[in-house]
């Protein structure tokens, strides 16, 4: 069973599944207005460090590989126009 976190807002609604990860995980922004294209993601390790970054990907939907991450928690960080959405993830192998 996977969880998935949703994050709702009058722009945008944030999906990011699963939250138990082995190999992927999908990132989607279903968005209410057509100003915004893009999306920057970001994944941090635990302490703050950048190990997968991706900028002006398709902001509908994305498909992240994590095959070089070792097993721990992470954070992904979505940035989109002004603004910003993080989730913790937890990589496990």
């Amino acid at each position: 069973m996977y969880l998935v976190k949703t994050w709702v807002s009058t722009t945008a609604q944030v999906l990011i599944y699963p939250t138990i990860v082995e190999n992927r995980v999908n990132v989607s922004v279903k968005k209410n207005s057509d100003d915004i294209q893009t999306m920057n993601v970001t994944v941090m390790d635990e302490n703050g460090r950048t190990v997968l970054q991706q900028q002006k990907i398709n902001f509908q939907s994305h498909q992240i590989s994590l095959p070089h991450l070792s097993f721990g928690v992470y954070i992904i960080l979505i940035e989109y126009g002004a603004n910003s959405y993080e989730q913790k993830i937890i990589v496990s192998r």
